[in-house]
């Protein structure tokens, strides 16, 4: 498990240097997430399939096309078990860990076995905040490595577990 999450960790870590990462000025050509879903996973699509997609300008230019429904939402995720850690390549940013719930890993499980070297969105408070590939069949956590400081890792984390509870 702890060789899964770190192989996830480090496949995100790439991403971030070399894709799409952490940008609080994503503007969404289309609709807009809804405040309830506060954490979302859409799959990225491929080309040719983005007419039952949105597009979502990332901050290096490029435009990614997600798909309009949601493979994972807050009713996925184990609220209570959200935390924060530090990121392994630097020590003043940190790393969001959510922990799937028994549906959201046999959702995310499946789709991962279906999809491999395809890619997933993350959006977090409606801001696409990482486009990981996806290498192997997984089924969580949910980590979202990246350029978060402290602070805004540890009110990310308070705002999942508090939209988590009923």
């Amino acid at each position: 498990m702890l060789k899964r999450i770190f192989s996830f960790t480090v496949l995100l870590f790439v991403i971030f240097c070399f894709g799409c990462a952490h940008n609080k000025n994503i503007k969404s050509s289309g609709s807009v997430l809804k405040d309830s879903e506060y954490v979302v996973v859409k799959p990225v699509l491929e080309k040719g399939d983005e007419s039952s997609g949105e597009n979502v300008k990332c901050s290096d230019g490029k435009t990614v096309c997600v798909a309009k429904d949601v493979l994972l939402d807050m009713s996925h995720f184990e609220t209570d078990g959200v935390y924060t850690q530090p990121a392994y390549n630097r020590i003043d940013r940190c790393t969001i860990i959510i922990p799937l719930t028994g549906e959201g890993a046999k959702i995310f499980e499946d789709w991962t076995s279906k999809n491999i070297s395809k890619k997933i969105g993350i959006f977090v408070g409606g801001k696409l905040e990482a486009t990981p590939e996806i290498k192997e069949v997984y089924s969580g956590p949910l980590v979202i490595e990246g350029e978060f400081p402290r602070l805004v890792a540890d009110e990310i984390q308070k705002t999942i577990i508090a939209k988590g509870k009923p």
